[in-house]
């Protein structure tokens, strides 16, 4: 697999996936609270649709309520425990750097803040990484939206229930 395919699979496995062409960004600022809103993605009980932009758009859906994921792609939901540990690793493992704010938006009636980063996996250090862009909910900081030239993750997080 490619430096650049291990990162998608590790930023889409962790929740964080969000590459765009980007506007020109604003303000470089700290990736330090960039990575902390990142990791308490794993701890907070969200709903994802993940669609790709590929020839052949695919998408599905995913609901996680502390170490479950009820996944549905093509089927029924299906459940699977998740390992407290592998998720933690998974989450840790990108290194983000050249984040910028890309400023205040609204988007259906919700204020969000947009910012871009560059995010590269330990193994590929070297390697161009990626240009991620990442949406928070203005109030909350929670993230709603990444996307990527890729793929798209969309987060909800009210009323969050096991689907089956």
């Amino acid at each position: 697999m490619t430096p650049a395919r291990n990162l998608l699979v590790a930023l889409a496995a962790g929740g964080l996936l969000a590459l765009s062409a980007l506007p020109v960004p604003a303000a470089e600022i700290d990736c330090a609270a960039i990575r902390a809103v990142y990791a308490r993605l794993i701890k907070t009980p969200a709903y994802r649709v993940v669609s790709t932009h590929r020839a052949v758009n695919k998408v599905w859906e995913d609901v996680y309520i502390g170490n479950t994921r009820y996944s549905r792609r093509d089927g029924p939901w299906e459940k699977q425990e998740l390992d407290p540990a592998e998720r933690a690793k998974r989450v840790a493992a990108p290194q983000f750097s050249e984040c910028r704010d890309d400023g205040e938006q609204t988007e259906g009636g919700v204020s969000m803040h947009a910012y871009s980063l560059l995010a590269r996996l330990p193994q590929a250090r070297n390697g161009p990484g990626m240009q991620v862009r990442i949406w928070l909910d203005a109030p909350e900081g929670r993230i709603l939206r990444f996307e990527s030239q890729l793929l798209r993750l969309d987060y909800s997080y009210d009323n969050i229930k096991p689907p089956m």
